[in-house]
């Protein structure tokens, strides 16, 4: 599940992930979105991304999760 969590950020739930899958996944984005061209931009232009991975804990609630991710 993902979506807009405001301005220029986003976040990405992955419900049974542990947190090892999750910066894997994480990692993988990111270099898959890096490695995207860019119509509009030069061929060795490339957009960047950068990911903050946390695992929720049982006694979170959903902004706590997001705080330990943003750190």
């Amino acid at each position: 599940v993902a979506g807009r969590i405001g301005g220029e950020e986003f976040a990405i739930i992955l419900p049974g992930t542990n947190l090892a899958a999750a910066r894997l996944f994480a990692e993988g984005t990111r270099s898959a979105f890096g490695a995207l061209p860019i119509d509009c931009l030069p061929a060795h232009h490339r957009c960047t991304a950068s990911f903050g991975v946390a695992e929720l804990h049982p006694t979170e609630n959903f902004s706590d999760l997001l705080q330990r991710a943003d750190e």
